[in-house]
Order: structure tokens, then sequence, then C-alpha cells
């Protein structure tokens, strides 16, 4: 048998977990009755109840158990969690712990009188499987597209992918273009242009986060290649960028833009945060449905010294969205930093799936008239009964 081990949120916490119960996970059914005979009629899968794990704890140091109850009670949807095992996860949906009783003790060690406390943490799980050790690509920068990986589903359950993750590069004047996964032969087209250096992720379920985030620790002409020419970056007269400070004068712009064909989830509107160090005038936040840029939107919001976040509103569903700051001929800002976030989704139906005992690939590729160039990591994970 494997040696006892539990972590949650990237905690190891095995030396102070005493016991795991698992419950619920169960599948529900409906059925239908048939008159004048014995049998049912049908019985119909009619889902199954999220996995629970509840974890007991014991603590005798303060910061131990403080630190732990604040792993727990923080973590988020999509984080992992190793019941018994380190090699078996399961991803959180919602996670919670506390103080269940608390008695004067001598410590183990010291004999010093301390307060031993216990603990129970429930986690509800996503699903109700657990998910074996990480296969694939390591994160690997500057890679050459196509990129390939020959795997077997050594688990229970049809495996899908469980994580990807690309950034976007430039050569012979190319962009990282018309994107593709292959996944045990199915096509999905991920995104048709990047950025240099942003990041675009995956998710098994379908969750896509594309994101682009600078200080601006570059030439400027790196800057402006970077989110694709002078159309989308441009400093306007005696702008300037020195001391990891964008100086946008008058008549500019820094445009972000992020490409579809995925739709943009209606759960989270992009969003857009900057820190302002210094401004004049009324610089605005503005958004753009074409590649043009030629249909802005003014986004109804005042821009402030420090720390600003900015929604963009009415995109859900869009494929192509660019949006960042513009100054008209009265305005100027400086920018110590800026990011722009898109997130995007695959419906559950769409994610290519491998039966178990099959083998495959996963195959990352990109167009014709593309740099063929791409930071890449591949993560995929058998999955088991619990």
């Amino acid at each position: 048998m494997s040696t006892p081990y539990h972590e949650i949120a990237g905690l190891d916490c095995s030396d102070v977990i005493r016991s795991v119960d698992f419950g619920n996970g169960d599948i529900k059914s409906d059925s239908y009755r048939v008159p004048r005979e014995d049998k049912a009629g049908g019985v119909v899968h009619a889902g199954r109840d999220p996995r629970e794990v509840r974890a007991k704890g014991r603590f005798w140091e303060d910061d131990d158990l403080e630190d732990y109850l604040q792993v727990v009670n923080q973590a988020q949807e999509g984080d992992e969690v190793y019941p018994i095992r380190s090699d078996r996860c399961m991803y959180i949906g919602t996670a919670s712990a506390g103080m269940t009783s608390a008695m004067p003790v001598a410590h183990p060690t010291t004999g010093a009188d301390v307060n031993y406390c216990e603990t129970d943490c429930k986690v509800v799980c996503k699903e109700p499987y657990a998910y074996g050790a990480e296969e694939g690509l390591e994160f690997t920068e500057g890679l050459t597209l196509p990129q390939t990986v020959s795997l077997t589903n050594s688990g229970h359950i049809p495996g899908t992918l469980d994580y990807l993750f690309l950034s976007g590069g430039y050569a012979s004047g190319y962009y990282t273009k018309d994107v593709e996964l292959i996944f045990n032969g199915k096509p999905l087209r991920l995104i048709n242009q990047m950025m240099i250096g942003d990041s675009f992720k995956l998710d098994r379920f379908g969750h896509v986060e594309h994101k682009l985030e600078t200080d601006f620790r570059m030439p400027y002409t790196a800057l402006q290649r970077s989110v694709g020419g002078s159309a989308y970056c441009d400093y306007g007269a005696s702008g300037s960028l020195a001391y990891q400070a964008l100086f946008l004068n008058y008549s500019s712009k820094f445009i972000m833009q992020f490409h579809g064909p995925l739709p943009i989830d209606a759960d989270g509107e992009p969003e857009l945060k900057f820190t302002v160090t210094q401004k004049a005038g009324n610089p605005k936040a503005y958004y753009y449905l074409s590649p043009a840029l030629t249909d802005g939107v003014e986004i109804d919001q005042d821009i402030a010294l420090g720390e600003n976040t900015i929604f963009i509103p009415d995109v859900q569903g869009k494929g192509f969205v660019a949006f960042g700051i513009v100054c008209d001929s009265e305005s100027q800002i400086t920018i110590s930093e800026i990011s722009g976030t898109v997130r995007r989704y695959i419906a559950e139906r769409e994610m290519p799936t491998v039966d178990a005992g099959e083998a495959f690939d996963i195959t990352v590729q990109d167009g014709e008239w593309s740099s063929h160039i791409a930071d890449l990591q591949i993560v995929y994970r058998d999955g088991y009964y619990t």
C-alpha cells in the first residue's frame, strides 16, 4: 500500500491529518413503471452528487494551525487536494476548515503546557475521480511548433487534456498564429493570433484564460511589437518608455488585442488593470471589436492615480476584443504596469477525450503564416475511481 500523504492547495499537512473520510459521489437514478409489469420500465442515470473529502487534523503549534486554516479557507476552485496519496489528486470545488475542540495538554516534545486543537476540513470536489501523476511536456521556452507527445490512458475512465500553457513568439515578421490542439486525432482551434509573451491557459474543464501583463522592462520597439505594432502602441510625439514607466503623451494609445475564435465567457468580463503614477487631462479606457480598431467604444469610468481596474462590458460570446488606454490631444498619462485578461470557454462536449487503455497523441501546431515559436507546457493525467 502507499505511504499516507495529505496536501491541500499546495500545503503538505501529512503530519497533522489523523483521518480522512470520503462521502457522497453516489449516482442518482430515476425510474418509471410499466402498468401490470413487475420490472421497471427503465432506469435513467440522473447525475452524481459531488464527492466530499473530510479530513480531521490535530495541532500543537498555533502557527501551524493558523497557516492550515488560512490555506484551506482561501483555496480556490480548481486547486488540488491529495487526500491520502502523493500521486492521486482531486480538484477542489469548495473548501472550508475550522476548529472543533481545544484542550490544554503537555507538548509531546517540550513538555510545556499548550493548546491541543482539533480541526475538521470539508472539501467538495468538482468531480468524483482522482487523477494520477502529470505526464506530457514540461514547460519549455522557445519551442518550435508543432510539438507532439505520445501517451497511453492507463486509468479507469476516459481522459482529456488536464492543462495547457502557451505563450506567443515572433520570428521573421510573423506572430504565433492559428494555433490548434489535436488530441487523440480531434483538432480544436485555440487561438487565431497571440501576442508576444502573453499567456494562454486551458484546463480540463474547458476554462481558458488569456492574459498579457508588463511592467515595461523592454525597449519601446519591443513593446510595440509585443502587442501588434504601432497601430496598437503609439506613445505620441515626445512620449517615452524609461525607468519601467510608459509615458503616453497627447494623441497616444496602448491597446492589447485578444483573438478568438473561442467565445468570451459570460461568467467573467475581460479585465484591464494598470497603475498610474501621473496623469493630465482626461485619458480614457477604450475597447474594440474590430482588429482595425475602427469601432472604439469609450468606457464610462474615470482613471485615477494609483491602481485601476476596469471591466470591459458587452463582449460576452464575442471572438476578438482589444482594449487599453487612449489619450486625446489634451491628455497624458504615465503607467508603471498594465495587464489585460480575457476568459473564454470550450463547451464540455467539445473537449476531446481518449478511452481507458488507448494509446494517443497530443499535438500543438500553428498555421503556415506563423512564427512557429512558442513557450509551451502540456499536462495529461489518468483518472481513477475513488
